[in-house]
C-alpha cells in the first residue's frame, strides 16, 4: 500500500479507456515484492504495473527473464532495463535544501518511512550534495512509522520533540512525516514558518489539508504517473524497448501564500 494508491490507479484506469485493455488490481501486503500476485495473473494478464517496487524484487527479475512487458511506480536497481515512472526525489530534496536555507534553516532535517524502496537512496543521497554545497549540517530520522489510528504523540514526535530546535529546516516525503513535525513543533511552542521551516512532497488530494499553510510543497501527480504508466505499457506491448520508457517527473514548487519571506 503507497500513500497516494487510489490516485495512481485512478490515471492506469483512466489512460487504458477505449484502449482494449481493462484493468485488474491486485493488493500485496505491505513492502510489495511479492511473486504470487504475477504468477497467479500471469497467462491472464498482457501486462504489469507495480506501484511502490523494492530496489532489487523477486518479480522484477522474474518478467526480465520471461520478457513479459511491465513499468513500475519508482525505480530499481534494474531499471535501465525496464520502463519506469517515478518522482523526482534528489532533484526534491536538493530544492528543499535551497529553499530551508533561503527561509532562514541553520539545519537540515530529514523524515522519512519507506526505507526499503530506492527513493530512500535517492533522497539521502541528494540531501548530502546538497548540504555539503550550501554548507549546512544534515541529520536523517528514518523508519518513521504510518500508524494513522493512535491519538497520543506516537514515537517518533517524541524523538522529534528531543531533536527540534529553533532554526531547524526539515524535508518531509509523506502525509504521516508531516503530522509528526507539526504536532511536535507545536508541543515545543516552535511556529512552523518562523521558528521552524518545513518543505514537504505531498499528493495533490492532500492540498486541502490546512496544515499545509506555512509549509513549502511540492505536489507529487499520482494521477499524471498512474496514465504515463499504463502509457508505457501498452507501448511495450505494441513492441517499443523499454530503454525510451523511463520518466522523471518534475519538480515544481508550490509556494503557499502566507509562508515566511520571499519566494525563492
Amino acid at each position: 500500500m503507497i500513500e497516494g494508491e487510489a490516485e495512481l490507479i485512478r490515471g492506469v484506469a483512466s489512460a487504458l479507456q477505449d484502449r482494449g485493455h481493462s484493468l485488474l488490481v491486485r493488493f500485496a501486503a505491505e513492502g510489495g515484492g511479492t511473486l504470487a500476485p504475477v504468477l497467479e495473473a500471469n497467462g491472464i494478464a498482457d501486462g504489469f504495473i507495480f506501484l511502490g517496487d523494492r530496489a532489487s524484487g523477486e518479480r522484477v527479475r522474474y518478467l526480465l527473464k520471461e520478457n513479459i512487458p511491465f513499468a513500475t511506480y519508482g525505480r530499481t536497481s534494474a531499471d535501465p532495463k525496464h520502463a519506469f515512472h517515478d518522482f523526482d526525489y534528489s532533484g526534491f530534496a536538493k530544492l528543499a535544501v535551497a529553499t530551508l536555507k533561503r527561509r532562514g534553516a541553520r539545519r537540515i532535517l530529514l523524515l522519512h518511512s519507506i526505507t526499503h524502496l530506492t527513493r530512500s537512496r535517492l533522497l539521502e543521497k541528494g540531501l548530502r550534495e546538497a548540504c555539503e554545497r550550501q554548507g549546512v549540517p544534515e541529520l536523517v530520522l528514518r523508519h518513521v512509522t504510518r500508524d494513522f489510528a493512535k491519538s497520543v504523540p506516537l514515537p517518533e514526535d517524541r524523538l522529534l520533540g528531543s531533536l527540534l530546535v529553533t532554526g531547524d529546516g526539515v524535508i518531509l516525503c509523506d502525509q504521516h512525516a508531516i503530522e509528526s513535525t507539526v504536532t511536535a513543533a507545536n508541543a515545543l511552542g516552535l511556529r512552523v514558518g518562523h521558528e521552524v521551516f518545513l518543505f514537504a512532497r505531498c499528493i495533490g488530494s492532500q492540498l486541502s489539508s490546512p496544515q499545509y499553510g506555512n509549509i513549502d510543497i511540492v505536489v507529487d501527480d499520482l494521477e499524471l504517473a498512474g496514465r504515463e504508466l499504463a502509457s508505457a505499457v501498452l507501448q511495450l506491448i505494441g513492441g517499443k524497448p523499454p530503454e525510451g520508457l523511463h520518466r522523471l517527473q518534475s519538480v515544481s514548487p508550490v509556494y503557499p501564500p502566507d509562508a515566511a519571506g520571499q519566494e525563492p
